[in-house]
């Protein structure tokens, strides 16, 4: 829901001053032990009069610590320019020995973001850029920047929050917003100091953090918001009322045009079963609307009418959403629009604000289906991963507005694996691929199929022997039509290998064309991330994931000495593999289920969770080397590439 997360959302991103920094205030794996930049001052205003437009002031100072960061001394201030204005004043570079350079106004610069080729034809947003004069480390930037909005997209209301970084050194940070008295305004905050205090017909919230030492961001796959060292506001009193107001302003998008209508015909012609009508309509969408991020207008909160996205063939998720709706519609399927975090958050803040939702879904009530159909391979009836076990609001205009999405059901979502290696006389390996899928994964296969397609399969092969270190390996994928009326989709594939050097691991010839996790990695959290500890939270879900690998060997060859078997059972996980070993080959059976009702691991589950992947990881790290007889004993090479 490209732009709802930012329309109500003003400021100046601390993460983004610096390039060297970008991903500071996202996870960091830990604190670096010089910081690039430092925080001296930060002071941000926001005054929202009583319609909803605000004017957002700041204040920055900040001290460059390093001589890279000094070579990229730069600001943007970034906003929407069709919505707002925005000026940049005061601007400067404050040297260690207290001498002020002036930013010559010439180099505030007006620009597009960096960002995809095709972004500027689908976004307003626009940045001044501030480039510093003569900047060495030890030196601060300093400017003031206004952001006036021209239009309040939520007419008399007003949605905010900001999360903290802990990696980013800061002497003193301060955020204020006031308001009104007649605009009630409800705040949370964690891990900052909030004041409130008022003047004549005013309220101001004021909230204000240091962090004088960087410190190690957390770990945690999952995101809490209200863990977060954080402020949020709003003048929404419960997400009832916060799905109430949008549905009002959104709602009324959906109708029925007679190009609708004729749409609509079409799909259905000769159907008359209203889950028959709809599985087909969102097929059509899914298949025939073009995925694209927009921020244009008023188009960052409010969709498109269907008729746009009808004529463009393309739309982001809410203009998804609203065709989708719209087509239903007029075969008379009610459907409403549905809010939603795809990203891995379990909960929603205290405070309703639009930064808490990144995405829109389709509810249709009668058939008790969600849809999403910007996933175009996923099958009618079921979700990406990202959009199961999330709590909801949906646009109603009355009635309880928050629902959440169902859990991923036992049995739904599965992957089996089969991989056949045969070594020829030279020593090389010829390998034959096949994966299939269930659920959500067969939609990941489907659209990874789609991009085969449209691509040369010996070059999608190619790139992935590389990103499975196979680089002299050639190979080929082959993709099957692609029918969403299956619950199974299958990829197949074929490469090439150079001899096995004496300390190769020969399962590494499994994961050549590898396009999803090994048995074990993923459902109950990653396997592989060893820097997780058991207090951090993953994401987790039902799922059963199977492999077969066997491996013909010739001249003698075979393992040296193959692993044990291996039995892990608890609760919720059963992970078991056995060896077949013949006179010329090797075969290994691996099985991996995972049974959860919570979309997350935590606690003793987590524990339980992460014990279980450590021994599965030693289990995928097991040697299996081939044995060395004298036939192939002066063998050469590289590994099995």
């Amino acid at each position: 829901m490209t732009g709802l997360t930012k329309a109500l959302a003003p400021g100046f991103c601390l993460c983004a001053l610096f390039a060297v920094n970008a991903m500071a205030q996202e996870a960091p794996a830990q604190a670096t032990t010089t910081q690039a930049l430092r925080i001296k001052k930060l002071v941000q205003t926001v005054e929202v009069a009583p319609d909803g437009k605000a004017v957002t002031t700041t204040h920055s100072e900040v001290q460059v610590m390093t001589p890279s960061a000094a070579t990229a001394a730069q600001l943007p201030v970034t906003y929407n320019a069709m919505l707002a204005d925005a000026e940049v004043s005061d601007a400067y570079t404050q040297k260690v020995d207290g001498r002020k350079i002036a930013v010559d106004p010439s180099n505030i610069v007006a620009q597009k973001p960096a960002s995809a080729p095709l972004a500027p034809i689908y976004t307003d947003r626009e940045q001044k850029l501030v480039l510093f004069p003569n900047v060495e480390a030890g030196d601060s930037v300093v400017f003031t920047s206004r952001i006036s909005d021209k239009t309040a997209l939520t007419a008399g209301q007003f949605t905010t929050s900001h999360y903290f970084s802990t990696g980013i050194e800061a002497d003193e940070t301060s955020y204020s917003i006031t308001v009104p008295k007649t605009m009630p305004l409800f705040v949370d905050a964690n891990g900052v100091e909030q004041t409130i205090s008022s003047s004549g017909d005013l309220k101001t919230y004021r909230w204000t953090f240091s962090n004088l030492s960087a410190k190690a961001m957390p770990k945690t796959m999952v995101m809490d918001p209200d863990r977060q060292i954080h402020f949020a506001a709003s003048t929404f009193a419960s997400y009832d009322d916060f799905g109430h107001y949008f549905a009002r302003q959104i709602m009324p998008v959906v109708v029925v045009t007679p190009e609708v209508q004729k749409q609509a015909d079409a799909i259905t012609a000769g159907v008359t079963d209203k889950h028959e009508q709809a599985r087909l309509i969102y097929e059509w969408v899914s298949q025939h609307i073009r995925y694209v991020a927009i921020e244009i207008g008023t188009s960052s909160l409010i969709p498109h009418g269907p008729d746009w996205t009808l004529t463009n063939a393309f739309g982001d998720c809410k203009d998804h959403a609203v065709l989708f709706a719209s087509l239903l519609k007029a075969k008379n399927i009610p459907a409403q629009l549905v809010l939603i975090n795809a990203a891995n958050t379990y909960s929603l803040g205290k405070v309703p604000t639009v930064i808490g939702f990144n995405h829109v879904i389709a509810w249709l009530p009668d058939l008790r289906i969600y849809a999403d159909t910007t996933a175009p391979g996923t099958k009618f009836g079921e979700l990406p991963i990202a959009d199961y076990a999330k709590p909801v609001v949906h646009l109603v205009e009355s009635g309880p507005a928050v629902h959440a999405t169902p859990a991923i059901a036992a049995g739904l979502l599965s992957s089996n694996y089969k991989v056949h290696a045969v070594m020829t006389p030279e020593g090389r390996f010829d390998v034959d691929m096949t994966i299939s899928a269930t659920g959500p994964w067969a939609g990941a296969l489907r659209q990874l199929g789609a991009s085969i397609q449209k691509l040369d399969p010996a070059a999608a092969a190619q790139a992935l022997l590389k990103l499975h270190k196979f680089p002299n390996a050639t190979g080929t994928v082959t993709v099957a039509p692609i029918n969403l009326n299956s619950s199974t989709y299958s990829l197949s594939g074929t490469f090439h290998a150079g001899r096995p050097t004496a300390q190769a691991n020969m399962l590494a010839l499994a994961n050549g064309l590898r396009m999803l996790p090994m048995s074990g990695d993923g459902p109950m959290g990653p396997s592989a991330n060893t820097s997780l500890t058991v207090s951090d939270e993953t994401p987790c879900y039902s799922a059963r994931q199977v492999e077969d690998v066997e491996i013909d060997f010739v001249n003698g060859q075979h393992l040296a000495s193959p692993p044990a078997d291996v039995q892990i059972k608890t609760a919720h996980i059963l992970y078991q593999t056995h060896w077949t070993i013949g006179a010329s080959s090797a075969t290994l059976h691996r099985e991996f289920v995972a049974t959860m009702d919570k979309p997350v691991c935590s606690d003793e589950i987590r524990v339980e969770a992460a014990d279980a992947l450590a021994k599965i990881r030693a289990d995928h790290d097991a040697p299996t080397r081939l044995a060395v007889v004298a036939a192939t004993a002066s063998s050469t090479g590289q590994g099995a590439q």
